[in-house]
C-alpha cells in the first residue's frame, strides 16, 4: 500500500483482517496496524523508491514471507469487523459512562 496520503485505508484494514503481510508507506496510522518486520514494514514516503524496493524483494523471500504472514494471521482477528464494532462500542460506552 503505497499511499502518500491515505491514512488508516480500508485496503490495509481489509488486509489486516485477512491476514496478509502489508507494505505501507509511513502515513496515518499504518503503525497501529503494522508492526515493523513482524506482519509487514513501513518505508518511508518518498519520492525515492529504494526503500519500497527492498521491502517488497525481502517480502518475495519465502522465509521472510512465511513468518509476516504467520503473524499477520495471528491479529487478523483484532481487524474484523465484530471485533471493531465492539471495541467502538465498548468505547462509546465508557465515555458516555463519564457523563
Amino acid at each position: 500500500m503505497p499511499s502518500r496520503y491515505e491514512a488508516m485505508s480500508y485496503v490495509m484494514l481489509e488486509a489486516a483482517a485477512g491476514g496478509k503481510p502489508i507494505i505501507s508507506t509511513d502515513i496515518g496510522g499504518a503503525g497501529s496496524v503494522i508492526q515493523e518486520g513482524i506482519n509487514g514494514f513501513i518505508v518511508p514516503n518518498s519520492d525515492d523508491i529504494a526503500a519500497l524496493s527492498a521491502a517488497m524483494v525481502k517480502i518475495a523471500q519465502p522465509e521472510t514471507y512465511t513468518a509476516l504472514h504467520t503473524a499477520a494471521m495471528a491479529r487478523k482477528d483484532d481487524y474484523a469487523v465484530s471485533g471493531m464494532i465492539d471495541k467502538t462500542e465498548a468505547l462509546y460506552r465508557k465515555l458516555a459512562a463519564r457523563r
